[in-house]
């Protein structure tokens, strides 16, 4: 399995309910998606935090090849989520 450092974009936010929401990146330099599939993990930096040293481990959802996006189902926990 290969290791990727890529740059993503917010492409939508969506709010799920309660504490839920829907992420929909797509890679900052227009590129195509690396070769992900859902249930793997991905670690989530938040530039310019300054409480939010470590990066956050989230599974993808779903890839949308289409639209070259990955989504992330998040659950809001706090700072870097």
């Amino acid at each position: 399995m290969k290791k990727y450092i890529l740059d993503f974009v917010v492409k939508h936010n969506e709010k799920l309910g309660g504490r839920f929401g829907l992420l929909k990146l797509t890679p900052a330099n227009g590129s195509q998606l690396p070769e992900v599939i859902a249930g793997q993990f991905v670690q989530v930096s938040v530039d310019g935090s300054k409480t939010t040293f470590l990066r956050r481990p989230i599974s993808i959802n779903f890839v949308d090849k289409k639209s070259n996006e990955l989504w992330l189902l998040i659950r809001n926990a706090g700072e870097g989520t």
